[in-house]
């Protein structure tokens, strides 16, 4: 078995073996050390300097027929096109660049894209946000850390409200396998503005069940009834109806509760209702369901609705089944579940006015 040898010792073996060219029992014989450690240390210098000389060595092969002019425009392109079309494909980008695929093919464009970080991903459903929402977010994140605690999530707001709807289709089954929309671009620029999906309120088509929901911290969900057509009229009746109890039920020593800025909830008859009822709306900026815990809770609600058509195989079902299916899973939501989003509103806020674009959540 070779012993190591210290750096003095390598730097002598290193030298007798270049300059004087000794043999190894003489070289072992000088530093004193055996045969075979000299022998050994040698032969991990010669591997070394085979590495070296292999990964300094400049890769041959052919030349990439795109130009660097070309792929400047390719750049480009992905930004305009993203901001005028939205979605598009890689001979699009070819176009807006243009190539003609005479002279290059749709694949060589493509794993230059590849190269540079780009890939067809899925397109993550957040939705549309412009540059003055995203100031508006910002108003609003700087102005709620100045006015309120940490802790005001939990035990400062009494309850969430919002409507929810669920797209009903006859054979559930294959909608919930169908794939998503995917576009160009890297990893890291799923939330950044232009890489995001439309909503699911947006384009859903077919007949819709809809719920006004209310959670609360601590509490299981509070209230989900369903309606078929919102209106300021039928908001204010149902303020007055319900928010007197649900504030009772909240147990909470307030009168906030939140909701975002849906018109036929802050129209003056919602608003007169609210007076009557001695409750403090907090309201958060137009397209901005991050800001809205309750939201969280539908997307989970919706994966979950998923996964039962996926795990039982519905081919069919009926309307009055799905609104009945979707009722009960709304109500037995999970505690720990609700309390963990509301929980995780702490770290939302200083995150808006730090990176200045849409959040994970």
């Amino acid at each position: 078995m070779t012993t190591r040898c210290s750096p003095e010792e390598l730097a002598l073996i290193r030298f007798y073996k270049n300059e004087s060219d000794l043999s190894v029992r003489k070289i072992a014989q000088k530093v004193k050390k055996s045969p075979s450690t000299v022998y050994h240390t040698l032969m991990r210098m010669q591997d070394d300097q085979s590495c070296q000389s292999l990964t300094s060595r400049k890769r041959k092969g052919r030349p990439m027929k795109i130009s660097e002019k070309q792929r400047r425009r390719v750049i480009r392109g992905i930004d305009h096109l993203r901001r005028t079309e939205g979605n598009f494909t890689a001979r699009r980008l070819m176009q807006e660049a243009t190539i003609s695929e005479q002279e290059i093919s749709v694949r060589t464009v493509q794993r230059f894209l590849n190269k540079k970080g780009y890939y067809y991903l899925q397109a993550r459903k957040k939705g549309l946000i412009t540059s003055k929402d995203m100031k508006l977010r910002t108003t609003f994140a700087t102005k709620f850390k100045n006015c309120y605690e940490p802790e005001v999530w939990e035990k400062g707001i009494a309850f969430y409200l919002d409507g929810v709807n669920f797209a009903y289709k006859t054979n559930p089954l294959d909608q919930a396998r169908a794939p998503t929309g995917r576009i160009y671009r890297k990893k890291s620029e799923g939330l950044d503005q232009f890489c995001t999906a439309k909503g699911k309120k947006v384009g859903t088509g077919g007949k819709l069940v809809k719920f006004i929901v209310e959670i609360s911290h601590d509490c299981v969900v509070i209230l989900c009834e369903q309606y078929e057509h919102m209106n300021g009229n039928l908001f204010a009746s149902f303020v007055d109806k319900h928010f007197r109890d649900l504030f009772e039920k909240c147990k909470k020593n307030t009168r906030l509760w939140k909701q975002d800025g849906d018109p036929s909830q802050n129209c003056r008859l919602a608003q007169d209702a609210m007076k009557r009822a001695n409750a403090n709306l907090l309201k958060i900026p137009p397209r901005s369901p991050d800001l809205n815990p309750i939201e969280n809770v539908f997307k989970s609600i919706s994966e979950i609705l998923r996964r039962q058509v996926i795990d039982k195989a519905i081919s069919y079902e009926s309307y009055e089944d799905f609104a009945a299916r979707v009722k009960s899973t709304i109500e037995s939501f999970s505690v720990d579940k609700i309390n963990k989003i509301i929980e995780s509103m702490k770290t939302r806020i200083p995150l808006i006015t730090k990176r200045k674009k849409r959040l994970k959540y």
